[in-house]
């Protein structure tokens, strides 16, 4: 049994060899070494989600702070009118902080909502617009509040388990992110983490999706891969 997904990176290495190389470089799951990928993806899960689940409340709160700050001041966060934001989940990033400064610079706010196999966003104005729904999160009522089509959002925040510097992500497996922004410019798209959640090197499967911006306590960065 490995003590951390590091370790059965290196022990899992060579499963990997005969994968086919993205533009990038990367490596890209084919079908003989998926099996190899989803449980690399898997450990990388339980071991992220773990670390996260064990913050305290305090911290979390902190290092949230620290991570709305610096997404704040960045250029990307300062040019958007609408932005997609989440309701955070079992210690996902905190994203009040953002959405209240949004809401005094007068731009524009929207929430997923689950629908069926993808989200659609709709604005939202205030934290009691938002009920619990699908898998016990907080979502919009689309009966009462407006959507907003994909193309018109200029920047998604986007929460992950863990995420590496390419901007891949390991998300809870559900694939709603990926199919959702499947044709969006992954420059639109940030991903909202706390530091030790950055990881070396997650690998693809094809339908994966990455994101063009992570932004940690350390500030926000582009990812090697950039956009689309």
């Amino acid at each position: 049994m490995f003590k951390n997904p590091h370790d059965r990176h290196l022990a899992t290495r060579k499963n990997y060899s005969n994968n086919s190389l993205d533009k990038n470089g990367l490596n890209v799951c084919v079908e003989e070494n998926l099996k190899d990928c989803k449980e690399f993806k898997s450990s990388l899960r339980k071991h992220y989600l773990q670390k996260r689940l064990l913050l305290k409340e305090t911290d979390l709160i902190s290092r949230s702070i620290d991570i709305a700050c610096k997404l704040i001041d960045h250029k990307i966060y300062k040019s958007a009118q609408n932005i997609a934001l989440y309701s955070p989940t079992r210690s996902e990033v905190d994203t009040s902080l953002i959405f209240k400064h949004s809401r005094l610079l007068g731009k524009n706010t929207y929430f997923p909502k689950v629908c069926k196999d993808s989200l659609r966003f709709y604005e939202i104005s205030n934290f009691t617009d938002l009920k619990t729904g699908s898998f016990g999160i907080k979502e919009p009522d689309c009966s009462t509040n407006k959507e907003l089509s994909l193309e018109n959002i200029d920047i998604f925040l986007i929460p992950a388990i863990c995420f590496d510097k390419y901007g891949n992500r390991v998300g809870y497996g559900k694939g709603f992110y990926d199919r959702t922004l499947n044709n969006i410019n992954s420059d639109k798209k940030v991903g909202l983490a706390f530091n030790f959640q950055i990881t070396d090197r997650i690998p693809q499967e094809f339908f994966d999706k990455h994101v063009g911006f992570i932004a940690t306590e350390s500030g926000v960065t582009k990812t090697y891969r950039g956009g689309n």
